[in-house]
């Protein structure tokens, strides 16, 4: 009991969980965005659900025409099996029935990796709670006794197991509930069919029951992962140990991203730590892997795999921790201090400037900081695709009326406007007296074919005009702002189809404040111990008695301040002008900026090319700022006290502003 209110209950374990369990929810709110798409809906959403049916049935006659192929049809082969198995699991869809129904929430909630993080992290933070005693000099005198290894150890990885459960369950249910109420009349007791990234799942399960086991998959992921950190703690110190985990996971990571799903080597793309950690979809796709000639399913092999590891790592902790008797070294590191002292004698003197950027990205770990919540942000902005929602019945006025805004611009799209409006006023009188024509041959007993021909080609046509006529209404009223705007200041704005820098700056708030959020994140961690480190070494007094330890060293902290804040704000806001630009092409860069609607009431004369660069200089400015006050909080308080600091006022009150959107 002493080892949990140690570890979990108290202030500091109460303050770090519920700090990031409010980040987790304002970053998931901005994931539920519309403006993009992670999911089939509408029309295409309707079409799968009717075919379904057509395609369990035709898995099942390819399976019939392939078990009659005599290249397939030995028994003892492999592909015989597999066709076998897939016809069983198949033959339990015969009677499953999907139903029409939300499903973008759900599959923002499966796809969204910061969760896995965050319950990642909460155990990595559990564990580093496990070797306080080694660095208070206190894990001999610990070891030497019975409770102190046998109790403790099982105590430990009780508590680290009520540690994951929990969070994941405060994480997941909290998502759970923000996406039910993002994207209402989601049917939790349809099947888990109704959603097209699981038509594949094999299972009966209701969307209720499959989102129960993928909690509680992710929670033992995340176990074992945590437990495998905690048997290599036992061997190799915390730094060192941080470094291979990380490099493990990064291998893992690699293996699930360059292998292809169907290639020979496709096991090490599902059997992996990586994709059972932060799988979203991934096992829902059918496919059996080879195993001593017997098929296995990727989702079913991956979950015996994840329980047996656990299984098995919480048998190792306990005899690396419990049997085993403590040493008072590191056997293991003989050959890493070789190594280190080989290297030290012979690398050469950094100057002062490199040894402080050393410091900053190697020593307070800020490098390995920017890879991750650069991989967040990048895997969140990613995810799904932009949506053109345009109709070319726009887009073609838009490139026919291209041109400066002026009254001879406007009085041509109103011309065209008003002749528009003069033919679907023709054709309706045409129409008319097409069908008293029609019901006076009715009537009269004369022939109709004719006639109700040329009646359906001009209400065809008619439809034609009206959407032509609703295209160019709409590029109308931008040229008459233009206009407006125009008589007032002299500057003539062009006419452009402005949707792609409209989502770009204004539109898609969404990811805008998502992406500041990762920005000043990033920023408040990466620099949090900037100036808190020569304080946390005493070696503040001996630094500043010097010159250089006094002007130069200051100076060339700032100087990487500012570099890691231009690199963070570029790096991640950029990302969402890549994604869009390949979905909408930016055509008019050289144009007025003016020529946007939201940046019409620009002051200063700039291409759109400068305005761009304009906004992620402000960007820039802002995290520069943010970052000058994290480095003089840094100045003043400890590191840990500085994050806190950090981000409750800078980035939580962002947060909940945002949210508002």
């Amino acid at each position: 009991m002493l080892e949990l209110k140690r570890i979990l209950w108290n202030r500091r374990s109460f303050l770090l969980f519920g700090l990031l369990l409010l980040l987790h929810g304002v970053f998931f709110f901005f994931q539920c965005n519309e403006a993009k798409s992670n999911t089939l809906t509408g029309e295409a959403l309707e079409e799968y659900i009717d075919g379904y049916a057509d395609y369990v049935n035709s898995v099942h006659e390819n399976v019939a025409v392939m078990r009659e192929n005599p290249l397939f049809n030995n028994e003892e082969s492999f592909v015989y099996r597999n066709l076998i198995k897939t016809g069983d699991d198949y033959a339990g869809l015969t009677g499953i029935t999907p139903v029409i129904g939300e499903n973008r929430g759900i599959v923002t909630l499966l796809n969204f990796n910061l969760t896995s993080f965050v319950l990642l992290l909460v155990g990595i933070y559990i564990v580093l709670c496990f070797m306080a005693e080694r660095q208070k000099g206190l894990y001999l005198l610990i070891r030497c006794t019975y409770k102190g290894r046998m109790q403790l150890s099982l105590q430990r990885i009780g508590i680290l197991g009520v540690g994951i459960l929990t969070a994941a369950l405060l994480l997941f249910g909290s998502t759970l509930l923000m996406s039910m109420r993002l994207f209402p009349g989601c049917d939790m007791g349809r099947p888990i069919q109704s959603v097209p990234e699981f038509g594949s799942v094999t299972g009966h399960y209701s969307i209720g029951g499959f989102l129960l086991l993928f909690f509680l998959k992710k929670a033992i992921g995340c176990l074992l992962t945590c437990l495998l950190l905690y048997f290599c703690m036992s061997i190799f110190r915390s730094s060192l140990c941080i470094i291979i985990f990380f490099l493990l996971f990064a291998g893992e990571y690699g293996l699930y991203t360059l292998i292809i799903p169907t290639g020979k080597w496709s096991a090490f793309k599902y059997l992996n730590l990586y994709t059972y950690v932060f799988c979203g979809t991934e096992y829902a796709h059918y496919y059996n892997l080879n195993v001593f000639g017997h098929p296995l399913n990727i989702a079913a092999g991956a979950d015996v795999l994840a329980f047996i590891g656990t299984a098995v790592m919480i048998l190792f902790c306990l005899i690396r921790y419990a049997v085993q008797y403590p040493k008072s070294e590191y056997k293991s590191l003989w050959f890493v201090e070789k190594i280190r002292t080989f290297v030290s004698r012979h690398k050469p003197s950094y100057p002062l400037f490199l040894w402080e950027l050393k410091k900053v990205l190697f020593s307070q770990k800020a490098l390995f900081i920017f890879v991750i919540l650069f991989y967040l942000a990048f895997s969140a902005s990613t995810e799904a695709n932009y949506l053109d929602f345009r109709s070319r019945y726009i887009t073609h006025w838009y490139e026919e009326l291209a041109g400066k805004i002026d009254e001879e611009k406007v009085t041509e799209i109103r011309d065209k406007k008003t002749e528009l409006e003069i033919k679907i006023e023709k054709l309706e009188i045409s129409i008319q007296r097409l069908e008293e024509n029609l019901i006076r041959n009715i009537m009269t007993g004369k022939g109709t074919d004719y006639i109700s021909g040329l009646i359906s080609e001009r209400r065809e046509l008619m439809e034609e005009y009206k959407k032509e006529l609703k295209g160019i209404s709409v590029v109308f009223e931008q040229a008459e702002a233009g206009l407006e705007f125009y008589l007032k200041t002299g500057i003539a704005p062009e006419l452009i189809d402005p949707t792609a820098y409209e989502l770009l700056l204004y539109n898609d708030k969404r990811t805008i404040l998502r992406n500041y959020l990762y920005t000043l994140l990033t920023v408040v961690l990466m620099l949090s111990g900037i100036m808190a480190f020569e304080k946390a070494s005493n070696m503040e007094m001996l630094l500043n008695s010097l010159y250089k330890g006094r002007k130069q060293t200051l100076f060339g902290k700032i100087l990487i301040m500012l570099g890691i804040c231009t690199i963070c704000t570029l790096s991640i806001h950029l990302i969402q002008y890549i994604q869009i630009g390949k979905v909408f092409e930016y055509a008019h860069l050289n144009e007025p900026a003016q020529s946007i609607p939201c940046a019409r009431f620009f002051p200063v004369l700039l291409t759109i090319r400068q305005y761009l660069v304009l906004i992620y200089s402000v960007r820039v400015l802002i995290s520069a700022v943010v970052g000058g006050t994290v480095m003089f909080l840094s100045s003043k308080l400890s590191r840990i006290a500085t994050i806190a600091i950090g981000v409750f006022l800078l980035i939580i009150p962002m947060g909940l502003v945002a949210l508002r959107f």
